[in-house]
C-alpha cells in the first residue's frame, strides 16, 4: 500500500477534492480465515500456504500466535457453520494483534491478542442467530467476549536455546470503522498548504516549473522545457541539477505529509475509532477514495488506497525494531546481506561462534546495523518484542547445528497435538 506523497501527483491533486473514508492502519499481521468450497475451515497469511489445521503451520516462533489465533477462529467459524451464518467459499480478514507489541506501535493490556476483522465476503456487521447477534458491536468491541486458548509457545531465556511452555491467550474480536471526512475540513488548513505547495513555481535553466511538475519530472528523456540545443549539449549536467532539486523538494513534501498525517491521527479519538491512549500509540491511517477517469463520453470512478503514516515517528521506529531481524536471516528490506546468506559455506563452528557474539552485542544494545550507522544503548519496552529477536537466534543456532527448520526434537505433529479441550467462548 502506497504512502500519501508517494502517490502520482496529478492523483495527489485531484483527490485533495474528493470525500474520504479513513481508518486506523493496525500495526499488526494479516490473517485470512474461512471456509472453503468443501467446507473446510483454512487460515492463510499473504503469499503463504492455506493451513487446515494449526497442526500445519511452520514449528516455528514466529507462529506462536497465529498457531493460538487460528485454534480461536476455528471455533468461531464452527459456531457459524452451526447456525448456517456461514457458506463454503465465505472468509473474513484479520489484522492479529499479538501481544501487547507486535511490531512497533504497544497497544498496552487492553489491545493484546486481539482478532480486527478488516473486511472479507461476509455481512459481519451483524450475524444474529436465533435472535442474538454473534458479532454485535458496541463501537468497535464484539459482544461474544474472549475466546480463551490453550497452546504452545516457543520460548527463550536467553536466545540460546528454546523450550515450550503451555499458554492461555484470551483472543477478542473487533472491527475496524471507517469515518467519511472532507480532507480540507479534517486537516483545518494542511491539505490546503499541501495543494498550495504543489503549485508553488521554481525557476530552473531559465524556466518556470511548478513544485507538483518537478517531483513528477521524468529524467529518463528530454523535459518539455528544456531546449533540444541545451538538452544535447548539457544533458548529464541537466540530470544531475534536476535530481538534487527534486531530492531536496521530496524532502519538503514529505515535511508536509508527515504534518497532516500526524493530524490525522490526532482526530482518531472519536467514537467510531479505537481510543489509544495518545497519538502516539497508533501507527497511521488508511484511506480509501476515488479518481475520476474520463475515457470519451464516459466516466469512471477508480478506487484510491492508500496510507497516512507520519514517516518521521513512524519509519525509524519501526526500521530499528525489524533491523536486526532482517539482518540476521534477510527479509522485504535487508540492509544488507544478512548473516545467514553470507556465512552459509563457514564452518559450523565458525557460523556458531559468529552467532554468539551478534547475540552477546544484541544483549549490550550496541548492534550494528550496517557500515554506515550504529545505534547506541536500547532498552526494548515490552518482553514479546524482545523474545521475537531472541527467539530468531535460537532457532538460527539449531538450524545451524541440525539442520532442521524448528526446534531440534520438537516437531508440531507431536508437540502440538489436541491434547486440550475446545477453545472456550466468553460472555461479555
Amino acid at each position: 500500500m502506497k504512502h500519501f506523497c508517494d502517490l502520482p501527483i496529478p492523483v495527489i491533486r485531484e483527490i485533495i477534492g474528493k470525500t474520504w473514508a479513513i481508518s486506523e492502519k493496525l500495526d499488526g499481521s494479516y490473517m485470512r480465515a474461512g471456509i472453503d468450497e468443501n467446507g473446510r475451515f483454512y487460515t492463510a497469511r499473504k503469499g503463504s500456504a492455506v493451513y487446515y489445521d494449526f497442526t500445519d503451520w511452520p514449528d516455528l516462533a514466529w507462529t506462536n500466535y497465529f498457531r493460538s489465533a487460528h485454534i480461536a477462529l476455528e471455533e468461531v467459524f464452527f459456531t457459524l457453520q452451526q447456525h448456517n451464518r456461514v457458506d463454503p467459499g465465505d472468509y473474513l480478514d484479520f489484522e492479529v494483534i499479538a501481544g501487547e507489541m507486535p511490531n512497533s506501535i504497544n497497544y498496552g493490556l487492553f489491545g493484546a491478542n486481539t482478532l480486527w476483522i478488516t473486511g472479507g465476503s461476509m455481512p459481519y456487521g451483524s450475524m444474529a442467530i436465533s435472535g442474538k447477534e454473534l458479532f454485535r458491536f458496541d463501537g468497535t468491541q464484539s459482544s461474544m467476549g474472549f475466546i480463551k486458548v490453550a497452546s504452545n509457545f516457543i520460548r527463550t531465556m536467553d536466545g540460546k536455546s528454546a523450550y515450550r511452555e503451555r499458554k492461555e491467550t484470551n483472543w477478542s474480536i473487533r472491527k475496524t470503522n471507517e469515518l467519511w471526512v472532507d480532507p480540507k475540513d479534517f486537516f483545518d488548513d494542511r491539505t490546503q498548504n499541501i495543494k498550495t505547495w504543489l503549485d508553488v513555481t521554481v525557476e530552473f535553466r531559465g524556466h518556470e516549473i511548478n513544485h507538483g511538475d518537478f517531483l513528477d519530472l521524468k529524467l529518463n528523456r528530454k523535459p518539455e522545457f528544456i531546449t533540444d540545443e541545451d538538452w544535447k549539449a548539457n544533458r548529464l549536467e541537466i540530470i544531475a541539477a534536476a535530481k538534487d532539486r527534486r531530492e531536496k523538494l521530496r524532502g519538503d513534501f514529505e515535511i508536509l505529509c508527515n504534518v497532516a498525517a500526524r493530524a490525522m491521527k490526532s482526530k482518531l479519538s472519536t467514537d467510531y475509532l479505537r481510543k489509544p491512549r495518545n497519538p502516539a500509540d497508533i501507527e497511521g491511517t488508511v484511506v480509501k477514495t476515488f479518481r475520476t477517469e474520463v475515457n470519451g463520453n464516459t466516466t469512471t470512478s477508480i478506487p484510491v488506497i492508500f496510507k497516512m503514516v507520519d514517516k518521521e515517528h513512524f519509519a525509524p521506529l519501526n526500521n530499528f525494531t525489524h533491523i536486526v531481524r532482517y539482518w540476521l536471516q534477510g527479509g522485504r528490506r535487508p540492509e544488507r546481506p544478512s548473516f545467514w546468506s553470507r556465512t552459509q559455506d563457514w564452518p559450523e563452528q565458525k557460523r556458531l561462534d559468529r552467532l554468539e557474539v551478534l547475540r552477546r552485542r544484541y544483549q549490550r544494545g550496541k548492534y550494528s546495523m550496517d557500515h554506515k550507522s550504529r545505534f547506541g544503548k536500547v532498552s526494548y519496552a515490552n518482553w514479546d518484542l524482545d523474545q521475537r529477536t531472541l527467539l530468531l537466534f535460537a532457532e538460527l543456532k539449531e538450524r545451524i547445528q541440525n539442520g532442521r527448520n524448528g526446534i531440534q526434537g520438537q516437531s508440531s505433529s507431536n508437540q502440538q497435538g489436541r491434547d486440550y479441550p475446545h477453545a472456550e467462548v466468553g460472555s461479555s
